[in-house]
């Protein structure tokens, strides 16, 4: 899956961000990515139904899932009916809390609800919260980074700029694996 975010700092799109948005759809076709992940809030923290049906509809045959801006939507469950008529394969969410564990009654509620969706659970999840996570919610599927720190690559320098640069651990992802098999 590719990220489509044009900038940190929120979801709320300009049209010069929504171009930007509908160009890396471009490239994630073009490169034979499965899917593509983004998300779009008015500044009241509802969907933008507009922007994300423009996207979905760029999208075309890749799979689509809705990030973390559906934790700030005001009403989850309305959310995510709107996300189904949208045609969102996905939405990933940590039950509007900070992680999905203490999330994990809404993602529940979540589950239960969908029809033509499937709700991802992520946000603080390892090996050791996998499977209850995947217990007390239902979910069939989980988002974790399973990351460390990068080792910085001019360590030996007197100088350092510091790196906050983090790579996925194979490690982490087998015992995430194992943890829910």
């Amino acid at each position: 899956m590719m990220m489509i975010r044009p900038h940190d700092g929120g979801f709320l799109y300009d049209e010069h961000d929504v171009d930007t948005m509908l160009k890396d759809i471009e490239v994630a076709r073009s490169i034979g990515v499965q899917g593509i992940v983004f998300g779009a809030l008015t500044t009241q923290r509802t969907l933008d139904r507009k922007t994300c049906q423009r996207l979905v509809a760029a999208a075309g045959s890749l799979e689509t899932t809705l990030h973390r801006a559906f934790d700030l939507v005001p009403d989850p469950l309305t959310a995510l009916s709107e996300l189904e008529s949208l045609g969102f394969n996905r939405v990933l969410t940590s039950g509007q809390q900070s992680n999905a564990l203490t999330g994990a009654k809404l993602i529940r509620e979540l589950t239960d609800q969908a029809v033509s969706i499937k709700v991802i659970a992520g946000s603080g999840v390892d090996a050791k919260n996998a499977r209850q996570l995947v217990e007390q919610t239902g979910v069939r599927e989980i988002h974790a980074s399973a990351s460390v720190h990068a080792a910085d690559e001019q360590a030996k320098d007197p100088i350092s700029f510091g790196s906050q640069r983090r790579v996925t651990c194979a490690n982490r992802v087998r015992a995430i694996k194992n943890a829910v098999a």
